[in-house]
């Protein structure tokens, strides 16, 4: 799936600027750099795992200030994933529900939303901001509402 977000930062992977600037939030450099700092392990590249691509990091890192700018959420830790993309996840301590967000290297994305290990919502997600109804569900999942 290529997506909106993707296309429109296409020439952000040409010029390395990932459309951040100085101005913008710190927290908003915080999630570049945690996406930047998401590698595999040596183990998993040997076995064959390919890490995350520059077109799936940029993605990521698209995604995540969306729900960061539009929903205040502030990933509680960011990896690349044996599943070849990165992996994100939230927790909601007012009730205790998980957000787990995968972006693949093929640029899908699936999510889930658990409370105590139980699966609330398992969904993919459409990461064209264009497309908000998948993004809706799952945040009306976490929030409990």
């Amino acid at each position: 799936m290529k997506s909106f977000l993707l296309s429109k930062n296409i020439s952000a992977i040409e010029s390395k600027s990932y459309g951040f600037t100085d101005s913008i939030d710190s927290n908003l450099s915080r999630i570049q750099m945690m996406v930047d700092a998401a590698i595999l392990s040596e183990r998993w590249i040997s076995e064959g795992i390919e890490p995350p691509t520059m077109e799936c990091k940029i993605l990521a890192k698209d995604f995540i200030s969306k729900l960061y700018n539009d929903f205040q959420l502030f990933p509680r830790r960011i990896s690349a994933t044996v599943e070849e993309g990165i992996y994100v996840d939230y927790f909601n301590i007012d009730n205790e529900r998980e957000l787990s967000i995968e972006i693949y290297n093929d640029l899908d994305a699936a999510a889930l939303v658990t409370k105590k290990n139980k699966i609330i919502l398992s969904i993919d997600i459409n990461l064209d901001i264009n497309h908000d109804t998948e993004l809706y569900k799952l945040i009306n999942a976490f929030y409990d509402r």
